[in-house]
C-alpha cells in the first residue's frame, strides 16, 4: 500500500462478525484500487478483533483498533475517522456492502480529476427491486435546485456510506445527534462553493436487521426532538428555511406526543448497529 493511501474506509464494528464479513470482503475485493480499511471496534466480546486480524493476515491494508467505548455509536464512527490516513474518507457501516467491484476506483479516479469535492454513491436497500427513495429523492432535489440544508427536511443523498469526502480533520459527526446525524455531516460538507458528484450507479445495498437503531426508537419524535435541539443551539445550521424542516418533523408526529420532543441534547442510544433510513 502506497505512503498515503487513495481512500479510507472507516467500518465501525459492534459485536456482528457476519455482516462485518460481507462488508469488509465488499472493500477488499474492490478492483484497481486498494483502499485503507479502518475497523474501529466497539464490540464487548473478541470475535470481532480475532476475525479482522486473520484478514488483516491476508490483506496487509486491513488494520484494527479498539472503539471510543462510550457508549455512543457516533463517537465510535469519529474514532475511526480519526485513525484513518487516505486522501479520500468514507463512513462504511457493518450492515452496507458494495455490490459494483468497481465503483470505489471509479468514485476516487472522478474526485482526483476534480469533477467535484464530494461524491455521492448510487445506493438501495437489499431485497428490494426498482428505482430506491434516495434515487428519487435526489431527482427531486435536482430538479427543484434544493440547497445542502434541506437534507433535514429529506435526505436526499443516502446513507453515510453512500458518501466520500476529503481528508480534513475538522470532519466529524455531531455525536449530539442520532437520526440525523449523518444529513448533518452532509449539509455542513456541501458548504458554498463545495460541488457535488452523483454516481448513478446502483453500487451500495444496505441490510435491515434487529440491530438497527430503527428497530428500537420513535425515528419520527426523535427527527422532531433533534431540529428542535439545533434550532435553539445552531439554527443557522437549518438553514433560512428552517421552519420548514420543523414543520415537515412535525407533521409526522402525533400532536399529543410533541411534549416528548422538549428542547434537551439528544440522550446516546446504547451502542447498536447505526444504520438508519433516514
Amino acid at each position: 500500500m502506497p505512503d498515503r493511501p487513495e481512500l479510507s474506509c472507516v467500518v465501525p464494528a459492534y459485536n456482528s462478525v457476519p455482516l462485518l464479513a460481507r462488508t469488509l470482503m465488499s472493500i477488499v475485493t474492490q478492483s484497481a484500487i486498494t483502499p485503507e480499511v479502518v475497523v474501529s471496534d466497539d464490540s464487548t466480546t473478541p470475535e470481532v478483533r480475532a476475525f479482522v486480524d486473520g484478514l488483516a493476515g491476508l490483506y496487509p491494508n486491513v488494520r484494527y483498533f479498539p472503539g471510543a467505548r462510550t457508549g455512543n455509536p457516533v463517537d465510535n464512527w469519529n474514532a475511526g475517522l480519526s485513525r484513518a490516513t487516505g486522501r479520500w474518507r468514507m463512513v462504511v457501516h457493518h450492515d452496507d456492502f458494495f455490490c459494483d467491484p468497481g465503483c470505489l476506483r471509479r468514485a476516487v479516479a472522478r474526485l482526483a480529476a476534480g469533477e467535484g469535492e464530494v461524491l455521492a454513491l448510487g445506493h438501495g436497500p437489499a431485497g428490494r427491486a426498482g428505482t430506491s427513495r434516495f434515487a428519487l429523492a435526489a431527482a427531486l432535489a435536482r430538479g427543484l435546485k434544493l440547497k445542502p440544508w434541506s437534507l433535514y427536511a429529506i435526505n436526499w443523498i443516502g446513507p453515510p456510506a453512500a458518501v466520500m469526502f476529503p481528508a480534513d480533520p475538522a470532519i466529524t459527526f455531531d455525536a449530539r445527534l442520532c437520526w440525523l446525524v449523518d444529513v448533518d455531516l452532509f449539509a455542513r460538507l456541501l458548504r458554498p462553493g463545495v460541488r457535488l458528484i452523483r454516481d448513478e450507479a446502483m453500487c451500495l445495498v444496505s441490510l435491515r436487521h434487529a440491530e438497527q437503531i430503527t428497530a428500537r426508537i420513535d425515528t419520527h419524535l426523535l427527527k422532531l426532538r433533534e431540529i428542535r435541539f439545533l434550532w435553539a443551539v445552531d439554527p443557522d445550521r437549518l438553514g433560512p428555511w428552517r421552519v420548514l424542516s420543523l414543520a415537515y418533523a412535525a407533521c409526522r408526529v402525533a400532536p399529543w406526543r410533541w411534549k416528548h420532543s422538549r428542547v434537551t441534547p439528544v440522550p446516546s442510544i446504547p451502542n447498536a448497529t447505526a444504520r438508519r433510513d433516514s
